[in-house]
């Protein structure tokens, strides 16, 4: 039989036995057998009032007891109960959301109870209850009660305020005090949008919106007179025979623009531009493709573009010669300039790793070429930046 049924009969009350010697023993207790399912401070259910088996003392006879709580109290930590002013256990349901707050982090919160009420708390945990069981004096287990039952009420203030607990913050569990949070609760009425007043402006707010950016030039395309001259007929008989090439004005705002003639010469789009004419000499072409020469005309005079062919019919040079002159050609000097001049986006990391080699076939005052796509190597993207008014981006998304 255990020591702790030993002096309790069973309603729970303590059997006085006179002391003949008394003394304070130390009470030795394992954890290696804790339950699972409960957490314990001090006790473990096992016994009847929920005592450990494997509490047992050497003691020489009854009398008020020092029970050191192991290494969770702390050297020099102790709580002293005296049996003989011992009641019945005192039990407490409290939700199972609420158990962590009575016992605290690493048990602190519950060690502060035993300390202040003088009590010893044993908590277990249920489904959605637990049961808080308090050992002592009546005295004891009132004080322990209040406080517990302040301790899931209130929130930790409460207990902080009153009973010196480590903890802080407002009664309502928020640094907010109640006439913020409920300012806080108020909705607002949004103003409703004037949209008519917005198309009426329309202008105005783009010119707001484009002040601070630097001018942009965009136009840098002089038509050669061997283009001007040709009539309708010839460019529409042109572009049959190249591929039946279609072109369309997509903006339905305004009036038509009419399509620039195609260039069928290098020379007659990029007369003007001997170092562009330089590389097409270097790499040997001799005729630009169908949507080369219809696109250039185009791209150099500032106009938006979507242009669609087939694979292998030069759309990357369709675009980077004219990129080229552009980045070069703006009012700002190079050496004011941020970032990127030019940016390549690409479906995939493939046809940004083919642009990218295509790019350095081509070299234009300087600007250098780099493929930015996830896995890349570093290194070579550190040294490219080290020039970033000198860079053409290909970039994969």
């Amino acid at each position: 039989m255990s020591d702790w049924e030993d002096e309790y009969d069973q309603d729970g009350v303590a059997i006085y036995k006179p002391a003949t010697k008394p003394a304070p023993a130390d009470w030795k207790f394992s954890c290696n057998d804790r339950q699972r399912e409960n957490v314990v401070f001090g006790v473990k259910n096992g016994t009847k009032f929920g005592a450990p088996r494997e509490m047992r003392a050497n003691r020489s006879g009854p009398g008020p007891e020092v029970n050191k709580w192991g290494d969770r109290g702390g050297p020099g930590r102790q709580t002293t109960f005296n049996k003989e002013e011992s009641s019945r256990p005192l039990t407490i349901t409290v939700e199972t959301t609420s158990i962590g707050r009575v016992i605290g982090r690493g048990g602190a919160t519950i060690r502060e109870l035993q300390e202040s009420s003088g009590a010893r708390i044993k908590i277990n945990k249920g489904g959605y209850e637990g049961e808080v069981v308090i050992f002592g004096s009546t005295a004891a287990q009132q004080k322990a009660k209040e406080m517990i039952e302040d301790l899931v009420a209130e929130g930790n203030s409460q207990y902080c305020n009153e009973y010196g607990g480590r903890c802080g913050g407002e009664k309502n569990g928020s640094v907010w005090s109640t006439a913020e949070l409920q300012a806080a609760n108020v909705v607002q009425d949004r103003p409703s949008i004037d949209w008519d007043a917005i198309r009426e402006n329309k202008e105005k707010y783009k010119e707001l919106k484009w002040k601070d950016i630097p001018p942009i030039k965009k136009k840098f395309y002089t038509e050669a007179p061997s283009v001007a001259v040709l009539t309708p007929e010839e460019v529409g008989e042109w572009r049959k025979e190249n591929n039946d090439i279609f072109v369309d004005d997509l903006n339905e705002e305004e009036e038509k623009r009419q399509i620039p003639n195609p260039c069928r010469t290098f020379l007659e789009a990029f007369e003007l531009y001997p170092e562009i004419m330089e590389n097409i000499d270097r790499v040997g072409f001799t005729k630009p493709t169908p949507i080369q020469s219809q696109a250039w005309p185009v791209l150099l005079s500032g106009e938006d573009l979507i242009a669609i062919a087939q694979t292998g019919t030069g759309k990357t040079l369709a675009y980077l010669l004219p990129g080229f002159i552009h980045m070069d050609g703006q009012p700002v000097p190079r050496a004011e300039r941020d970032g990127p001049g030019m940016l390549v986006l690409t479906p995939t990391r493939e046809l940004a790793l083919q642009i990218e080699a295509e790019c350095n076939k081509y070299r234009y005052k300087g600007y250098k070429s780099i493929c930015i796509y996830g896995g890349g190597d570093r290194r070579g993207y550190s040294r490219v930046w080290d020039l970033p008014r000198r860079s053409l981006c290909c970039h994969r998304i």
